[in-house]
């Protein structure tokens, strides 16, 4: 769907898993990451361009955002603190992204600096 350019009906459909009750951290690790990785193959192997991933990873960051707040719904607290970023010149960050909001939902506090930090 995203790489067609609907993004709005890609993000019902998450909406709509979340309200049926699927976990966050499936929907993180079950269809984030392996359209990620799918996406980043097509890439590499030519089938698509640059507009097609930039659009691709927007839209998952987006919906990423508007699920966000579920998070603190299945979060209990444990006292784990993380800091997350991207090293100086990293620009691809919603790995450092599923990573920080997974520690969430396991009770941790981060703070996410996001990328490109200086050392």
């Amino acid at each position: 769907m995203l790489l067609a350019g609907d993004r709005s009906e890609a993000a019902e459909i998450i909406t709509r898993a979340v309200d049926a009750q699927c976990s966050i951290r499936d929907i993180y690790l079950k269809v984030f990451r392996p359209s990620l990785y799918e996406v980043g193959r097509l890439w590499q192997t030519g089938q698509i361009t640059v507009a097609h991933e930039n659009h691709f990873s927007a839209a998952t960051q987006l919906i990423m955002s508007e699920s966000y707040p579920r998070i603190y719904q299945y979060a209990t607290k444990n006292g784990g603190v993380a800091v997350a970023a991207c090293v100086a010149g990293e620009l691809h960050e919603i790995g450092l992204r599923i990573s920080a909001d997974l520690l969430e939902l396991e009770g941790w506090r981060t703070c996410y600096l996001g990328t490109n930090m200086p050392a």
